[in-house]
């Protein structure tokens, strides 16, 4: 058998190799992408509880927080603080698993070797993992190439509102904790109910 027969063999080999290997991965697609439509469900129902618990709080602190007193404002300030939170970080999270769906949906082949490559140079092996870990890893490489390094509404880093893992950035959220008990805690204190509070309290002393 001559040496170019036998290389003809092996480049016929790789080639179907490859081949199953991206059907393989293909077919992977839909339990993944059922994966996230669950997770944005999932999100989309947290974050409308979270607003109708900002609403609710809203509206109890408009009829009852001055018979709650300072403690009441207070407390008022806290949980808004973390509904907001919670809002904004949903908020993130929903559109992060927005975007690894389009991963999936408006992905390419060239876009899948060029992730393999990238894996592979991490001197990591390619073949030791399961098919649906091969899509999800897919997918976030393909976020923070598409979303996460660039630039949105002009001006807006992808990097600034997440981590590398595809996880909302902790100092943000700990900023928008922070700014938003800020801003009730005045708002609070800046309402007629609690001005006539604080001034019963001070007449009394």
């Amino acid at each position: 058998m001559s040496s170019a027969h036998v290389n003809t063999d092996d480049s016929r080999h790789d080639k179907d190799e490859e081949k199953n290997e991206y059907e393989e991965f293909e077919d992977s697609f839909d339990d993944v992408l059922n994966f996230y439509a669950i997770q944005l469900q999932s999100h989309a129902a947290t974050l409308v509880s979270f607003a109708i618990g900002v609403f609710i709080l809203m509206q109890t602190w408009s009829s009852y927080g001055a018979q709650g007193g300072l403690v009441g404002a207070l407390v008022f300030s806290i949980f808004g603080a973390l509904l907001t939170l919670g809002v904004f970080y949903t908020s993130l999270r929903l559109l992060v698993y927005g975007q690894l769906s389009k991963a999936l949906l408006y992905g390419t082949r060239k876009t899948y070797v060029e992730f393999k490559e990238d894996y592979n140079a991490k001197a990591k092996d390619w073949q030791q993992l399961f098919a649906n870990t091969k899509v999800s890893y897919y997918a976030n490489f393909y976020f923070r190439k598409n979303w996460l390094r660039k630039k949105h509404f002009r001006f807006i880093k992808g990097t600034w509102l997440y981590m590398e893992n595809a996880q909302p950035d902790r100092r943000l959220l700990s900023f928008v904790l922070v700014l938003s008990f800020v801003i009730l805690t005045f708002f609070v204190f800046g309402t007629p109910q609690t001005r006539t509070l604080l001034a019963c309290i001070s007449g009394v002393r």
